[in-house]
């Protein structure tokens, strides 16, 4: 399953990496790529993963989440 989500507040690439890094610890992540410039993150799962885990792992990390695109 691939699902795309808007982040807001990176500014660099630790920025970035610690969002990758926040949603690859997501039950059924099986692959991420995060776009700085894009303000995006393309998550690929093994099932569906809700919203709230997705805003709960990123604003651990003090980014905006935007919602599901």
């Amino acid at each position: 399953m691939i699902t795309k989500i808007g982040v807001n507040g990176m500014t660099c690439g630790h920025c970035s990496k610690s969002v990758k890094e926040a949603i690859e610890q997501i039950d059924g992540v099986e692959k991420v790529d995060v776009s700085l410039q894009e303000k995006t993150a393309t998550i690929i799962s093994s099932g569906p993963i809700s919203s709230e885990q997705l805003k709960a792992a990123i604003e651990e990390e003090e980014y905006k989440f935007t919602g599901i695109l």
